[in-house]
């Protein structure tokens, strides 16, 4: 079959929907409709499913896996600085060393931005960033908006 008769046979979001709906109990409406919507510009994009409908319900599960996990730093910095760095504070959810600034998959350095940023885009509807600091969060607001002008601080 042609990779264009293959797009055409792919089904609606309403058509989607009526398989998936049973999701509701779990995730807002309008997460699951643009899961769907999503999925199907993957597909359309070249990505290869299984099945839709599974593949929207693992999206929509992944949101529920934190990214941040604790982890055991039994050596500091002497291995990796970036675990030696993000312990998390003891009324946290989750005290102690954290993958903060770690890619646990890689075992490389790892960015900040990636627990958060993926979710700050779902419900923004545009890319989002979190920081952690009055310094940073100023240099972004005055980025955007004091753009093009000039700023005396």
């Amino acid at each position: 079959m042609a990779d264009s008769q293959k797009l055409r046979d792919l089904p609606a979001v309403h058509e989607v929907w009526e398989h998936v709906s049973a999701l509701l109990a779990r995730f807002p409406r309008q997460l699951v409709i643009d899961q769907i919507r999503r999925t199907l510009a993957q597909i359309r994009n070249g990505a290869s499913v299984e099945s839709i409908e599974i593949q929207v319900e693992a999206e929509l599960q992944n949101l529920e896996v934190a990214s941040l996990r604790g982890v055991i730093n039994a050596t500091g910095v002497v291995l990796h600085t970036n675990l030696g760095r993000a312990p998390v504070g003891p009324t946290c959810i989750l005290p102690g060393y954290s993958n903060l600034e770690y890619d646990l998959a890689t075992g490389r350095r790892g960015k900040r931005d990636v627990h958060l940023s993926p979710l700050l885009e779902r419900l923004l509807g545009v890319p989002g960033i979190a920081v952690n600091n009055n310094a940073a969060a100023l240099l972004l607001a005055l980025n955007e908006l004091a753009s093009g002008g000039e700023v005396i601080v």
